[in-house]
C-alpha cells in the first residue's frame, strides 16, 4: 500500500514538474525576442544563456532528487513487505 501511495505521489510530482517546466520554456521566448532586438549584443547573449540553464535546472535537479529518493525508498518498501 505505501508502494502505490509512494508511485501516486511521483506520478502527481511528475505531472506538476513537466506543467511547471512547459511554462517555464514558454517563459524563455520573451529572452530570444530580447536577444535578437539587441543585435546579439554580449549581454543580452549573456542573459538568454542565464535564463536557458536556468530553466535546464529546473528540469534536471528534480530528475536528479526523484531517482535518488526512488534507490532510497525501493529497499525501504522490499523490507517492508517482507515483514
Amino acid at each position: 500500500m505505501i508502494r502505490r501511495a509512494i508511485e501516486l505521489g511521483a506520478k502527481l510530482f511528475f505531472v506538476g514538474w513537466a506543467a511547471r517546466n512547459v511554462i517555464g520554456l514558454i517563459a524563455v521566448i520573451p529572452v530570444f525576442g530580447a536577444m535578437i532586438e539587441a543585435g546579439g549584443a554580449p549581454m543580452a547573449i549573456w542573459i538568454a544563456v542565464c535564463s536557458i540553464a536556468g530553466a535546464a535546472l529546473n528540469i534536471i535537479v528534480p530528475m536528479l532528487a526523484l531517482r535518488k529518493l526512488r534507490r532510497m525508498l525501493e529497499p525501504a518498501c522490499i523490507q517492508g513487505a517482507a515483514q
